[in-house]
């Protein structure tokens, strides 16, 4: 019998006009929507006015000034990713949103 490998992987991209210079780990903590551990462990690849991409073992970010995109490729933080999002758009209510 042969079995077909499944990948899961939970991606979110919002359409929008981003700041990307303030989506740093160090904001996120600041706001309660990751650890401070997990802010200090962060893979951190890029901050810069125009993209910032970091990860952590859970997830991966990377926001441009159009486009926010984070995803999961661990079901069990499916969730947790959702959360994530909703709350770092509840503490932007003011960063409009496109689609």
């Amino acid at each position: 019998m042969k079995r077909n490998a499944e990948v899961l992987k939970l991606d979110i991209v919002l359409l929008g006009d981003f700041n990307p210079k303030i989506f740093s780990p160090a904001w996120f903590s600041a706001y309660d929507i990751i650890g401070e551990i997990e802010s200090e462990e962060a893979n951190l690849e890029v901050i810069h006015k125009d993209v910032t991409i970091f990860s952590l073992d859970w997830f991966r970010l990377q926001v441009t000034q159009d486009r926010f995109s984070v995803f999961t490729e661990q079901e069990a933080y499916f969730e947790k990713l959702i959360d994530l999002v909703f709350n770092t758009f509840t503490n932007l209510i003011h960063t409009p949103l496109m689609q």
